[in-house]
């Protein structure tokens, strides 16, 4: 008897329920591929420090052999941001630290924009830097941020992301 395939199976492969290092790298390769094929467009939403925490501790810690990472954020911190693109920046970017020492990551807020610094105590922890850039430049402008890859300073990076303009209305709150 020979087994007959539905059209629905490649579907099913993707919709399955699986592990979340799979669900992470799947959705890696998703988002990626979007890029390429030039289907994402920017989807900013308000995220706030926790919501920020988290984006950031999973898209660098699931599967890009880095553990114990504890992002320092401003509390009262909440930043309109396309959080598939940031995700993607922050796998990306934890995925080209070649180090098996612990990552900083640190946000600041100054001068109307947040600078999200993450550094390395490894003296050469960031490897092929023009690769990394090349891997950015999408989803660095679809966040609208800059990206300091300071050649001087191979063990740290910096992605600079604006901070929406202040209205009148929401000075007087």
């Amino acid at each position: 008897m020979v087994k007959q395939t539905s059209s629905k199976d490649p579907l099913l492969a993707v919709t399955v329920p699986r592990g979340r290092r799979a669900a992470a790298l799947m959705d890696y390769v998703i988002y990626e591929r979007g890029l390429e094929l030039g289907a994402v467009s920017p989807d900013p939403k308000p995220a706030d420090a926790k919501a920020l925490y988290t984006l950031i501790v999973q898209a660098m810690t699931s599967d890009t052999g880095h553990k114990n990472l504890r992002p320092v954020i401003p509390p009262e911190l909440t930043l309109p941001v396309d959080t598939q693109a940031l995700a993607h920046v922050m796998r990306t970017t934890a995925l080209h630290f070649k180090t098996e020492q612990p990552l900083a990551v640190t946000l600041t807020v100054s001068g109307g924009r947040v600078r999200i610094q993450c550094k390395s105590p490894a003296p050469k922890a960031i490897e092929e830097g023009e690769s990394l850039r090349a891997k950015l430049e999408k989803s660095i402008a679809i966040l609208g941020a800059e990206l300091d890859l300071d050649p001087l300073t191979p063990s740290s990076m910096s992605i600079l992301l604006p901070l929406p303009k202040r209205t009148r209305a929401a000075r007087k709150r």
